[in-house]
Order: structure tokens, then sequence, then C-alpha cells
């Protein structure tokens, strides 16, 4: 396989953990860097007493699936179209909120969090991941593109009750993709009711209907059958992707300012900081309830050139505990191409001595608070 020949998918899910079905044309995010892992996967050891020293075989206990990978931070093409990494972003607990004709606005939310379907062609291997969410950094160096890290985790099955069947089908309920094919060549169980323990692999799938056809049942399931669609992977033709041809702009002319200081930076990051968790579930099928964001705390750095105390005091700042407004100021010039990254209540967390290029820097650490609700940081595109 060609580490080069990969390609990512991402859409929102409708119903948590179901994949809505995605395409190449609709939803291909133009990524780098990217790989997968097991997450929290359970191997259970046995040590029982017995007469032999020889180890038992371990009991494997579910997993989730981990994907990271970069993308690029730029524009739709149009001010209040959402730009690619969008869906992404709400994936992360971001909210969306356009403004006609101006531009759209991401800011980070408290209640109702997006899940995603995430397909990861593997040079003709598909993984798919479920009710998948995630965790964002954000970097951005003079002279490069801005670019956001992306680490998701999601569900490696499906789960849901039979709405019917017959000898060589079952029919899924109405919240399984519309999308014909999606689910072919994938692993479908009876795990619960009529026909338990019977696998078929699916060989077609109709959306409109939500019929998957399998070879012919020993015992025809029923609406009392409940089922497990395993998500991979499978060997399958790599998607054909369709990506934004939008450029993204480099971090040149930025009028970074903190405290309403024009600071001399060559590079500003900053974490989310999002908790996602995985509880423990006795009834999925992998062991794992739903993947939940419970928590944030927004952390960052970035390098200002050493000045004196009188220009900017950042030693009295921290001590302080001054709140600060942080903001790069429009990153771009074109419309539709443009983006804006403010934090209106920085504070300082220390300050220490870096060197660039022969000139004393201050390496400054600091970590973004709400000034109203939900308001430590937005990303505004326009």
């Amino acid at each position: 396989m060609l580490k080069i020949r990969e390609v990512l998918l991402a859409k929102i899910e409708t119903t948590y953990g179901i994949d809505p079905g995605l395409t190449g044309a609709a939803n291909a995010i133009l990524v780098e860097n990217l790989a997968w892992s097991h997450e929290g996967a359970r191997m259970h050891e046995r040590n029982p007493i017995k007469s032999s020293m020889a180890p038992l075989k371990p009991v494997f206990g579910g997993t989730l699936k981990a994907i990271s990978f970069e993308v690029e931070i730029k524009g739709s093409g149009t001010a209040d179209v959402p730009p690619e990494l969008g869906v992404l972003l709400r994936g992360c607990r971001f909210a969306e909120a356009t403004n006609a004709g101006v531009s759209v606005v991401y800011a980070p939310a408290s209640g109702a969090n997006a899940s995603l379907t995430l397909h990861y062609y593997q040079d003709g291997v598909l993984h798919v991941l479920t009710g998948a969410r995630g965790k964002v950094t954000f970097n951005c160096e003079t002279g490069a593109p801005g670019k956001a890290s992306f680490n998701f985790t999601g569900h490696t099955k499906m789960r849901g009750t039979a709405v019917s069947a017959t000898s060589t089908t079952i029919v899924l309920p109405s919240t399984f993709s519309a999308t014909d094919d999606v689910y072919n060549g994938r692993t479908l169980r009876i795990t619960a009711g009529i026909g338990l323990g019977q696998s078929k692999s699916i060989a077609d799938y109709t959306g409109a209907t939500k019929t998957c056809t399998v070879t012919t049942w020993t015992t025809t399931p029923d609406s009392t059958s409940i089922f497990e669609i395993d998500n991979g992977p499978i060997d399958t033709a790599l998607a054909t992707p369709t990506y934004s041809a939008i450029v993204p702009v480099p971090l040149i002319a930025v009028p970074f300012s903190v405290d309403s200081y024009a600071a001399v930076i060559s590079k500003l990051a900053f974490d989310m900081g999002l908790n996602l968790v995985t509880p423990p579930d006795i009834s999925s099928p992998d062991g794992f309830g739903e993947l939940r964001i419970v928590g944030r705390k927004l952390t960052g750095s970035f390098d200002p050139e050493a000045v004196l105390v009188a220009t900017h005091d950042f030693h009295g700042k921290w001590k302080a505990g001054n709140a600060m407004a942080l903001d790069t100021g429009q990153i771009g010039t074109t419309a539709g191409n443009r983006y804006r990254i403010q934090m209106p209540g920085i504070s300082y967390t220390g300050v220490g001595k870096g060197d660039r290029d022969g000139i004393t820097v201050y390496e400054t650490p600091f970590m973004a608070a709400e000034t109203g609700t939900d308001n430590e940081v937005s990303l505004t595109f326009s």
C-alpha cells in the first residue's frame, strides 16, 4: 500500500453512531499526516490456577478507533459558506453561526455536540468510525498556512433493531443511510432475538428502503432481532474525492495584537484542551457508550520579542492576572478566503526567556477564559 494514496471523508451524523452515507464528491477533506490507531482496546488476561504454567489466550473485550490528521485553515471561497474544516470543528464541540453574505463564525459550545462519521481509505482498505468526536489544536507560524490538528475517536460497530426480514434480506431502521451500497462488504450479525448468532456479509444495500441483501438466512430474523454492523476494515476501491480548490494564505502581513499592543511574534499555538471521555457500556456492541466531550480549557503560547516594561509589561501583567484581548486581525485579503482568530480574555501563565536569531524573546504561555458565555475564542471566516 502507498502512504500517499489515502483519502478521508467526514460528515455530520443525523443519528448518533449511524453512518449517514458519505461520498468523495461531497465529503472529502484535504489532510496531511493521516494516521490511525486503536483506542482503549481491551485484552482481558486469564490467570487461572492450573497444573501447567503455560498461559491461556486472552479475551478481546472491545475497542474504539482513533484517526489523527492536519488540515489547512482556509476559507470556502464564499464568505458565508462554511469552510472545509467546518464539519471537523463541529465534531470538536464548536458551534457554527452563519451571517448571510458576510461570514461564518465558529465558537466553543457547551450545549449539543455534533458527532461525525469518518471514512478513511487506505489504498484499497476502508476504515469507518461512527459516533466520532474529537480534539483540536491550532498552529500559526510566520510564512506558512495556519494548520489545525485533529484527533478523532469513534466506534467500530453500529447497532439497531431490524424492521423486517425475508430469507435473503433484512431491513434496517429509518435512521440508517439513504445512500445505496454504503454498507456493502460489511459484516452484519444478529446479537439478540430471532436468528441470534448468525453473521452475513452485506452483498447489496438499497438506501431508499434501507434493505440489505445477504445470502439465505438459516433462521429468518424478524422485528425483534437486534443486529450490529461491523465498520471494517474492509477491502474496497479508493473513493474518488473532490477537494476544495481554495489555496490557503500564508501568515504574513498579519496585524497581531495582545492588549492592543502590536507584539512581534513568529508563531501562535493553542490547544482547546477538550476532555473526551469513552465511558464503558455493557450493552454496546463494542463495549463503549456514547463518546462525550465533558470539559475544555484553552491554553496556548506565543513568542514576542522582548521590549521595555514601559512598552508592554509582560511580567507585571502575568503577576497581576490581567485579562487581555488577543487578536490576530484579518488573515488574508480575498473575500471568501480570510479568517480571524480572537480571544477576548487571555491571561499570561508565565514568562520565559528565549532566542530568535540573536534577538531575545519571551516564551509566553497563556490560558483563555470567557468574558461572556462560551466566547473564549472565535474563528471568523469571511
